[in-house]
């Protein structure tokens, strides 16, 4: 997800979903894309497990309603 105003390629964040099957939770991931090695930026719980594969789209609000 690109930041705003940005000057370059990774200027921005990365996301993405760390599963636990067996656990059956899910969190998503956010990180600093210039460093992907650093702790995440934040951390959402998610209420369920996501399967491997989950595909999504993310769209402005305006457009889903």
């Amino acid at each position: 997800m690109p930041a705003e105003n940005a000057r370059a390629e990774d200027d921005g964040w990365l996301l993405t979903i760390v599963s636990n099957r067996i656990a059956g939770t899910a969190d998503l991931l956010v990180l600093d894309a210039t460093d992907v090695a650093a702790r995440p930026v934040a951390t959402v719980h998610l209420p369920r497990w996501v399967p491997s594969g989950f595909h999504g789209s993310w769209v402005p609000e305006s457009v889903v309603r």
